[in-house]
């Protein structure tokens, strides 16, 4: 009974969690909560006092968010 059970969760349970991840890991939903953790980043460097991380980490967030096609200020409302 046990090596049923095995065999339903081995063959069931990974396209079940494909499918939810798929539906959760939509392109906007990676977009717009991309977009909110860079905007998090940019803002914690831009307050500190130091410079040199804005100089450093910035650019490093920009060219992260062109890799990724995170566009900057998305809004829940343009999805």
């Amino acid at each position: 009974m046990d090596s049923i059970k095995r065999k339903l969760i081995d063959t069931m349970l990974p396209p079940a969690v494909t499918v939810v991840i798929g539906q959760i890991f939509t392109k906007e939903n990676f977009q717009l909560y991309g977009d909110r953790l860079f905007d998090f980043l940019e803002d914690f460097v831009k307050d500190t006092r130091t410079t040199i991380d804005d100089r450093i980490v910035l650019p490093v967030i920009a060219e992260l968010r062109e890799f990724m096609d995170i566009p900057d200020d998305i809004s829940e409302e343009s999805g």
